[in-house]
């Protein structure tokens, strides 16, 4: 929570993950945000570089439309 991408947020917060894919933390980087099934949602490395699994962008209207436009 001390990093400025996610500061601000509680300790624990929802995400939207919309794969299964885990993120493989390069050597160096600092693990930011994780779930159970996963160990890494979200990493830094130095000072400018971050990698995402889930989507922190994603609203719940966004979600409805992703569901509507892909059923399958």
């Amino acid at each position: 929570r001390a990093d400025r991408a996610l500061a601000g947020l509680p300790a624990s917060f929802p995400g939207f993950h919309w794969h299964r894919h885990e993120l493989v933390v390069p050597e160096g980087a600092v693990t930011l945000a994780a779930v159970d099934s996963q160990r890494c949602q979200a990493f830094r490395v130095g000072e400018n570089v971050y990698g995402f699994g889930f989507r922190p962008e994603v609203t719940g209207w966004m979600v409805g439309r992703w569901v509507d436009a892909y059923p399958d």
